[in-house]
């Protein structure tokens, strides 16, 4: 049964709805700017957070395996399917892909899904946080189940540090930022149960103190950024305090701007749409405008033209998740 708006928690639908246009803008082509980094450090903490702050552990595992099914697996799998015809004609004129080598075009590309190289591949998400759920509720469930969850996260960011010392993928990327980015699973999931869930109706003074929170964090990553040195093992520790520290950045940003509002609402329901849809958009764009202004050596945008681009594709989405609501709610997690 779907919420009603009162029964939401709004800054999360608003950490949703900001936190997708941050991956949207992470992946439009763009200068390295300052700001750039910034939001690149934190886009992927702060999804897997809020992933484990929303998550509950199912009553038992045919009822967990149900809902996965349905919420993860089936829409893994769908997007796969109407990602193809893109991947096929992008890896056929840009890698020279031959078509009619069915193992290499069509059985070899859907087989490597199922270990998590996904055709679409931003939905390596979606199979890396099926993964950590699953890696969850067996900790969870266990009698030292807080024991159990920080072992696992120890065990995580150890494989983390040793899969990117020698810069080499050792698995998949899918599998590689599952090491990556379990801890931050399980601190939303802790954080939830230490904090009060209430709806609460912010007066000025709040929202004021949470625009302060939010603009320090925003401080804080920016001297990090600025001032890291080039060292693997401080860059590492500066991997998780960044995805920490930007995420309450966002955090306590929605929290100061959280009022009901219904374009919010549908696009934080329908965030797997955008996410499994913007590359597509993204990559037509930029071949259109290469091809309208003869760009051999592809196209750079500025950070406003990144923020535009961000805006039209996610404006385009709204009404996509519109239909899905409608007429195919299985693409949307059954949500």
């Amino acid at each position: 049964m779907a919420q009603t708006p009162s029964q939401r928690i709004l800054w999360i639908d608003w950490a949703k709805t900001i936190g997708i246009m941050i991956v949207v803008f992470c992946h439009v082509p763009q200068y390295n700017t300052l700001e750039k980094q910034f939001l690149c450090t934190f886009q992927m903490p702060l999804f897997f957070f809020l992933s484990g702050y929303l998550h509950k552990v199912p009553n038992n595992w045919k009822t967990g395996l149900k809902k996965y099914w349905e919420t993860l697996i089936i829409p893994y799998i769908l997007f796969q399917f109407i990602f193809y015809p893109y991947w096929l004609v992008q890896r056929s004129q840009q890698e020279g892909l031959d078509i009619t080598n069915l193992k290499e075009s069509f059985l070899k590309p859907f087989v490597e899904c199922i270990w998590g190289i996904p055709i679409d591949g931003i939905t390596w998400f979606i199979f890396a946080l099926l993964l950590m759920k699953i890696i969850a509720d067996l900790c969870l469930r266990i009698k030292y189940k807080n024991l159990a969850a920080g072992f696992v996260c120890i065990i995580a960011i150890i494989f983390s540090c040793s899969f990117h010392l020698d810069d080499k993928v050792n698995v998949s990327f899918t599998i590689d930022s599952l090491f990556d980015l379990l801890p931050f699973f399980f601190l939303g999931y802790y954080v939830k149960q230490y904090k009060e869930n209430k709806q609460i109706e912010a007066s000025f003074y709040v929202r004021l103190k949470n625009i302060i929170y939010s603009l320090s964090f925003m401080l804080i990553s920016l001297i990090i950024i600025i001032n890291v040195p080039d060292n693997y093992w401080i860059q590492r520790i500066a991997f998780y305090v960044l995805g920490i520290v930007g995420t309450y950045f966002i955090i306590y940003f929605c929290k100061a701007i959280s009022l009901s509002n219904k374009i919010v609402l549908t696009i934080s329901r329908g965030t797997i749409i955008l996410l499994g849809f913007h590359w597509m958009f993204i990559g037509t764009t930029n071949f259109v405008l290469e091809k309208l202004l003869y760009l051999d050596e592809g196209i750079l945008y500025t950070t406003f033209q990144a923020v535009l681009l961000v805006l039209a594709i996610t404006a385009a989405n709204y009404f996509i998740i519109l239909f899905c609501e409608k007429y195919f709610r299985v693409l949307l997690g059954g949500r």
